[in-house]
């Protein structure tokens, strides 16, 4: 199935929107996804203090927190 994100991070306190569409077996692997995805953008900007302000799936469903708690 497809998902689409919607997310929102703080890098060094400035706000940057990033949306996707990516493919997943079943719903509860995209927290973990979502993980990986901000590892890489971490890595893109140097391993600057990132903030998860907020994920949103297909526009409405947030799962803000089951993110934050996937990537500790």
């Amino acid at each position: 199935m497809k998902v689409l994100v919607d997310l929102v991070l703080s890098i060094d306190g400035t706000h940057m929107r990033k949306g996707g569409e990516f493919e997943v077996r079943k719903r509860p692997d995209v927290p973990l996804l979502v993980c990986r995805w901000i590892n890489q953008i971490k890595m893109d900007t140097g391993f600057r203090e990132t903030e998860i302000v907020s994920v949103y799936l297909d526009g409405d469903e947030d799962v803000t927190e089951q993110v934050r708690l996937t990537c500790r």
